[in-house]
């Protein structure tokens, strides 16, 4: 996709966003948005669940294929990233299901295909970011105690330190 956003052919090229929540989709939408200001972007609503799906993942990612192909109908479809929640996977699983998703993307999809997987929760990495909440939540509030000098790691369900309030 050259910088413009549009292919040889002269289609707008989309990248579309799919996953579990919307949360999640809306911070890809934002760091996609960062890494390709050009880019049209396409979130896919409907919510995906991969991390567990086993015997469903090939029906699910093809859901997901049709689904991309929808929304970029009139467009070239230039990729597809998927957001894959893996809170509280331990490392041996989480390589297992993320190569299990992985080979099965590319085996469905004939565009560029990424898997954005948390290791914890989207919302612990994006508490290094207090400034980007109100584009994904506005309803999030990063308490003081939280930004200066706190070790985010140790952080425990950070989406809920987000929602509340004082």
């Amino acid at each position: 996709m050259k910088g413009n956003g549009k292919n040889r052919r002269g289609k707008d090229s989309v990248i579309v966003v799919a996953g579990e929540g919307d949360n999640d989709r809306k911070v890809l939408w934002h760091l996609i948005r960062a890494l390709r200001p050009d880019a049209k972007i396409v979130n896919i609503k409907k919510k995906t669940v991969l991390r567990e799906a086993d015997k469903e993942l090939t029906p699910r990612i093809d859901e997901i294929r049709r689904l991309a192909q929808a929304a970029s109908a009139r467009s070239e479809l230039a990729g597809i990233v998927v957001h894959v929640d893996l809170d509280l996977v331990n490392e041996k699983k989480y390589q297992e299901v993320r190569r299990r998703i992985s080979t099965e993307m590319r085996r469905n999809f004939s565009c560029p295909s990424a898997v954005a997987l948390a290791a914890w929760e989207m919302e612990a990495w994006l508490m290094q970011f207090p400034a980007a909440f109100a584009k994904v939540n506005n309803g999030w509030i990063l308490k003081a105690k939280y930004q200066k000098g706190c070790d985010l790691t140790k952080v425990h369900d950070p989406k809920a330190r987000l929602k509340e309030h004082p």
